[in-house]
């Protein structure tokens, strides 16, 4: 990771530039994500010192930033938390930045496990596992590098298809001087296609305005306080460490995880002085009958003791079992150690007879046709040797038999407490980082609720302004309508008239000479009644003209409302939608905050049990 950058705008309480130092707008705690040079990084604020944020991050780098800056920065990570899928498909591609090797690499996500870990398969065969938030970094920064490659080859694309068409320009032209024009036309275009390098100095404004989210970079000028690098969860093999997140998030799990570091269930510390039990030995010679199993039970006292067997048979053959019946399992379910067939051994030469000779077998003078040992990891687990001759009808089988468990050693006790010490420690800060995160998407769901209902409730007013105002045009239609059969009853009761007048004009014209200046005075008045007439006329084609778009505007109206009394009928869907995501928000927050309990409880439990000064020793050498 690079340095972040040192913004400007620092403001106080009044919003105005200020040198005195305000208090912290975003809480410790508060999550932040950033893309820098060497891939997309988690990190949190821890502290808000002299009006600057003291940032730490998932590599282990802590950056001191400026208000703007951390604003940015968590807008971003808000934006992600919201788009962060349920998990992850398998060969789900990632690629990630490694420091140690200075490489990127690439991966695959192969698995995920009860507590949100993603396993990761690399380029190099390598297996590890990764939290989720680091896995949905590695997921993007094999996103951006996809985009970018795939810019790579179009450029590459475009610089052939021009050189290919220059190399034909320069074929077709004769002359030196073309030649030349075309060259330094080519030298130009290859020029104007080299990338062009994002300066450092490119603000963080400038770079929120950008519609390439990822392209996010920080200049050079933020104070840095590098730290060790963290390592994920997995990434090392743990050895003989007892790793916690195996274990139930519960009382009784925690009492196995102690139990399984130290024998001793009580996690109150007190009891550091575990007893340690001496060997025990369990032998005997038996004869299995024809078409019988026999079954020997072994208890064994001790968790984390280590069982060797050997087992002879004098002639041909028996089939022998070893099981283990735990008391975290039900008791029909027994886990199978061995089994195999067991055949008389033959007559040995001496020096054979030398290397077969130990401890183990020389105890009992036992010459064991097969032998082996095995780790017995819970405490009253009971170990079950089978016989089995049910296949040999008519010969029954001399077999002898010796297992010997020795518990562990006091300070095998301490070498594992001192192992799992350090990958509790991860796993608790792995705990508080992933109750960060749910905090967030709880906030982010919460957050779209609420914009849900108020955009709703913005379409509900809607639909009442656009109801009132269809109301009002119905009713100014029906007024249109009544004007409309008024002046039809108008027009009706001209054109009476107008016959009425032409059959009295044609009674006149047979005493026209007589009544001339009768004649006249009538046809004025035809004239007139004609003009009113076509004035009506124009006058009923034009509500006519405005009843059409009155019920064109009405049926347009309806429309829009049929519309929005759908999208209503949606809203239950979206809010309950919503809702939804806030419950499993909150469920996954519950889930964060009981982890991050047991571990805090182990913790303690594992100080107790070490001391002060290796507490520190191991805090000093694991960060």
């Amino acid at each position: 990771m690079t340095s972040g950058t040192a913004m400007s705008g620092q403001t106080n309480g009044n919003g105005k530039m200020g040198d005195t130092e305000s208090e912290a707008t975003f809480a410790n705690g508060t999550l932040v994500y950033w893309k820098f040079e060497n891939g997309n990084f988690w990190g949190s604020v821890k502290d808000f010192k002299n009006g600057k944020y003291v940032t730490s991050w998932s590599d282990g780098d802590v950056h001191i930033l400026k208000e703007e800056t951390v604003r940015h920065m968590v807008y971003h990570a808000q934006a992600t938390l919201i788009n962060i899928p349920e998990r992850f498909e398998k060969k789900t591609k990632v690629q990630k930045y490694f420091e140690n090797d200075g490489k990127w690499w690439t991966g695959k996500i192969i698995g995920k496990d009860r507590d949100h870990n993603y396993k990761i398969e690399w380029s190099n065969g390598a297996i590890n596992e990764w939290n989720a938030l680091d896995t949905v970094a590695m997921v993007q920064d094999a996103k951006d590098f996809d985009v970018d490659e795939s810019k790579e080859q179009e450029t590459e694309h475009s610089d052939e298809e021009k050189e290919e068409e220059e190399d034909e320009e320069t074929y077709a032209n004769a002359k030196a001087e073309e030649v030349e024009n075309d060259e330094s036309e080519r030298s130009a275009d290859s020029s104007s296609n080299v990338p062009e390098v994002e300066s450092v100095d490119e603000s963080v404004d400038e770079v929120h305005q950008s519609t390439d989210a990822s392209s996010y970079l920080l200049n050079d000028s933020t104070e840095v306080s590098s730290i060790a690098t963290a390592t994920s969860i997995g990434s090392e093999d743990p050895g003989d460490a007892i790793l916690p997140s195996t274990f139930p998030r519960t009382e009784e799990g925690l009492k196995e995880f102690l139990s399984r570091v130290d024998g001793s269930a009580d996690d109150d510390g007190h009891n550091q002085e575990a007893t340690f039990e001496e060997e025990a030995i369990f032998q005997a010679n038996l004869k299995i009958e024809a078409s019988s199993t026999r079954e020997i039970p072994i208890p064994t006292m001790v968790p984390n003791s280590l069982v060797q067997w050997a087992i002879r048979i004098d002639e041909t053959d028996i089939s022998f079992s070893i099981r283990l019946k735990r008391p975290s399992k039900p008791d029909q379910i027994e886990d199978i150690v061995e089994e195999t067939v067991v055949y008389a051994k033959e007559e040995e030469t001496e020096q054979e007879a030398a290397e077969d000779s130990n401890p183990l077998t020389n105890s009992v003078q036992v010459d064991p046709s097969e032998r082996g040992e095995f780790m017995v990891d819970e405490s009253s687990s009971t170990i079950i040797l089978e016989f089995d001759n049910s296949y040999s009808w008519f010969r029954e089988k001399t077999i002898s038999y010796h297992v010997r468990i020795v518990p562990p050693l006091p300070h095998d006790v301490s070498d594992r407490a001192e192992k799992s010490y350090p990958y509790v420690m991860k796993l608790l800060r792995q705990a508080q980082f992933e109750v960060n995160f749910s905090k967030q998407a709880v906030a982010a769901a919460e957050q779209n609720v609420g914009f849900t209902e108020h955009h709703f409730g913005q379409m509900e007013v809607d639909i009442e302004r656009k109801q009132r105002k269809l109301r009002q045009m119905k009713q100014a239609a029906s007024k249109l309508d009544e004007r409309r059969v008024g002046e039809e009853q108008k027009l009706l009761a001209h054109r009476k008239r107008l016959e009425d007048k032409e059959l009295y004009i044609s009674k006149l014209e047979e005493a026209m000479k007589e009544l001339e200046k009768e004649r006249d005075l009538c046809w004025g008045e035809k004239q007139q009644i004609q003009n009113s007439i076509y004035d009506q006329e124009r006058q009923l084609m034009r509500f006519d003209d405005d009843c059409k778009n009155v019920e064109s505007q009405a049926e347009e109206v309806k429309s829009d409302l049929c519309d929005l009394q759908i999208e209503v009928l949606l809203k239950d869907n979206h809010v309950a939608d919503m809702e939804e995501a806030l419950e499993k928000a909150k469920a996954d927050e519950a889930e964060a905050i009981e982890n991050v309990a047991f571990l805090e409880r182990a913790e303690e439990a594992l100080k107790l049990r070490l001391g002060e000064r290796t507490v520190e020793a191991l805090k000093m050498r694991f960060g």
